[in-house]
């Protein structure tokens, strides 16, 4: 005579089976894509934990910053008016030169002395 088949123990099967192959991909999957990625900053981390790379949303828009090995600013591009780029030196981390569309609308380079003080400008306009 045959021993009937214990559901419960049918069920703890089916699910501990599903659970080993979800924890499996789950471990192998190193990937991950995704269509949106909503979030107010980003950061990506050296292998010293030290933030390199910061992309930030701001009231006036966005930006995105980057950093050398040892966490000081190097670069920032954002939305300063009608965009900008800012470079800043190594040794004082001061801004030395500046790319932005100024308040006027027109192109504008700035560049400024070691210790962030302004130097010289140009305009765009003729």
């Amino acid at each position: 005579m045959k021993k009937p088949v214990d559901l419960k123990s049918v069920i703890i099967g089916i699910l501990g089976t599903v659970l080993v192959f979800t924890l499996l991909g789950a471990n192998r999957k190193k990937e991950a894509r995704f269509n949106t990625i909503t979030a107010k900053n980003i950061e990506i981390i050296n292998p010293k934990g030290i933030p390199v790379a910061v992309l930030r949303g701001t009231e006036e828009g966005g930006g995105v910053v980057i950093r050398n090995k040892e966490g000081k600013t190097v670069a920032v591009m954002g939305a300063k008016g009608g965009g900008a780029l800012d470079i800043y030196n190594n040794q004082l981390n001061k801004r030395v030169a500046t790319i932005q569309a100024n308040k006027a609308h027109d192109g504008a380079i700035y560049l400024y002395d070691r210790y962030g003080e302004p130097g010289w400008a140009m305009s765009g306009k003729r």
